[in-house]
């Protein structure tokens, strides 16, 4: 066993609907709903969302974090084999994670990089760990902001006399947004599903090669890609470059201290 499984028990936050988060990611844009999209079972999701905002937007505590990363140790290989290890690195993601919501620490985030292909096989390093944690961040932000301004469109809806039914050039309009929101996501299931599939694509002649090496060589055969597994293996590339430069950087810093 190894030693990150035995501290902890997770954290529950509130869970909204799939409906009252597609709803509030429209109102966070600035969106106006109209009255009948403000139902009696979005409202009271919203209102019991924001009884747990503060600490879904509070920075990640060490509880949290531990809990959730003995999740995560059980599903991908080199966990922290001793306790030592273990509460090293939970110090260190709390330390970085500092401008990450606590709600970013979810079940989606922790299937999510299990599902990264080769690379969800292995425990993260930490820079890893917060670009993979930072959107589901932002998203819960996002997911908030909009809660709030249900339930504030509720109090004023109210407090003031009945307005006139909204045009139908205004329901169309978010229905668009609503129907773009869908389409964004479907976009990036469809990127989460190729990511599984090409994340750790490696082509012929480069099965030996790492870091900087096999980031150069797959720039070479970009060119011959094309669609999602072109956009995936850009993106893996970036990811190589940065993590080649952190790891530069971590050896000067260890050559220095050692000098």
């Amino acid at each position: 066993m190894n030693a990150i499984t035995t501290n902890a028990a997770p954290m529950r936050f509130f869970q909204p609907s799939s409906d009252l988060l597609a709803v509030a990611e429209v109102l966070s844009s600035g969106t106006q709903l109209c009255r009948r999209d403000l139902t009696p079972s979005r409202v009271s999701e919203a209102r019991a969302m924001l009884e747990t905002a503060d600490l879904m937007l509070a920075p990640p505590s060490p509880v949290l974090v531990v809990a959730w990363l003995k999740k995560l140790a059980p599903l991908v290989k080199n966990a922290p084999s001793t306790q030592g290890e273990a509460e090293r690195y939970s110090r260190q993601i709390v330390d970085v994670c500092d401008d990450i919501p606590a709600a970013a620490f979810n079940e989606e985030a922790r299937k999510a990089w299990v599902k990264q292909g080769d690379k969800g096989v292995w425990w993260p390093a930490v820079a890893e760990l917060y670009a993979h944690l930072k959107p589901f961040g932002e998203r819960a932000k996002r997911q908030i902001s909009g809660a709030r301004r249900i339930v504030a469109a509720t109090e004023r809806k109210d407090a003031e006399p009945a307005r006139r039914k909204p045009s139908p050039e205004e329901r169309a309009a978010v229905a668009a947004q609503l129907e773009a929101l869908r389409a964004e996501q479907a976009q990036q299931k469809a990127l989460d599903e190729a990511i599984a599939e090409f994340g750790s694509w490696t082509p012929d002649g480069a099965e030996n090669l790492s870091g900087d090496a096999l980031a150069d060589f797959l720039e070479g055969v970009i060119p011959s890609l094309d669609g999602l597994k072109r956009k995936v293996t850009e993106m893996r590339v970036e990811e190589l470059r940065i993590s080649a430069a952190m790891m530069r950087q971590v050896l000067a810093m260890s050559e220095g201290a050692e000098a």
